[in-house]
């Protein structure tokens, strides 16, 4: 029997502040795990999953998870969490974390207005982030285009829900390597409109840089030795290096 989720009115942070008619918040965000709204500067995550089944439990934001992650990661790009949501009675329903406004979201940017060195320095701080995770048995999952957001900085990521506590940290290398990559993807398919086989060509670039040793590197090179350059020129130039002309 499938629970059904209902919002609650009020919320407790910590077991201190009372959150009330959270309804009426400002609603910034909606997914499979649960709904997000806009408290002052940050946002409360209200999650739909009231963590019954011991299956998909490890690719929840359980409890513990919440605990671990809240207390020992301490990311710069990676909106990790940083309290506890709790009901009127107690019991565990969600979790805070640091609101960012998404500038490309709300148009006030779009990603190509950026430069190399806004990206470069996004490389940097995910590839810190990425390496704490390492280091804490922690490998990032389930990151897709939702998972972005693109502040004053450039890039950030959310959604930490599905990400697991395993010995295979090799694969956040990888995991790395793909949401840089499908970043590349995503801007180059607004430069113009593409065919089937363009498309395929493309993913089949992102799937070559997610498994490349040597692609985080060049891509830190690359971006480092071009700060100046906007990222619309950039990423015009890996279209022309991935499908052989330009788009623009």
């Amino acid at each position: 029997m499938v629970r059904r989720f209902i919002l609650p009115n009020e919320v407790v942070v910590d077991n201190k502040e009372v959150i009330t008619n959270v309804k009426e918040l400002d609603k910034v965000g909606a997914g499979v795990d649960g709904l997000l709204f806009r408290h002052n500067d940050k946002v409360l995550k209200i999650l739909k999953d009231d963590f019954s089944n011991p299956n998909t439990i490890n690719l929840s934001m359980n409890y513990d998870k919440l605990l671990y992650f809240k207390d020992n990661l301490h990311l710069s790009r990676i909106t990790n969490p940083t309290g506890v949501l709790y009901n009127v009675y107690g019991k565990y329903i969600g979790y805070t974390m640091d609101y960012l406004d998404d500038v490309v979201k709300h148009s006030k940017k779009n990603v190509e207005d950026f430069t190399c060195e806004d990206l470069n320095k996004s490389i940097r701080g995910l590839k810190n982030d990425f390496d704490q995770l390492s280091k804490n048995k922690i490998v990032a999952q389930d990151i897709n285009l939702g998972s972005y957001i693109f502040t004053d900085d450039f890039l950030h990521l959310c959604d930490m829900d599905r990400y697991i506590f395993s010995q295979e940290t090799y694969l956040n290398d990888s995991n790395l390597n793909f949401v840089l990559a499908k970043l590349l993807y995503f801007s180059i398919t607004k430069l113009d409109t593409y065919d089937k086989s363009q498309l395929r060509k493309l993913s089949r670039w992102v799937k070559s840089c997610s498994k490349s040793s040597s692609f985080l590197e060049d891509l830190e090179s690359e971006t480092y030795k071009n700060k100046d350059a906007s990222v619309l020129e950039f990423i015009s130039d890996k279209s022309i290096q991935i499908l052989g002309k330009r788009k623009i």
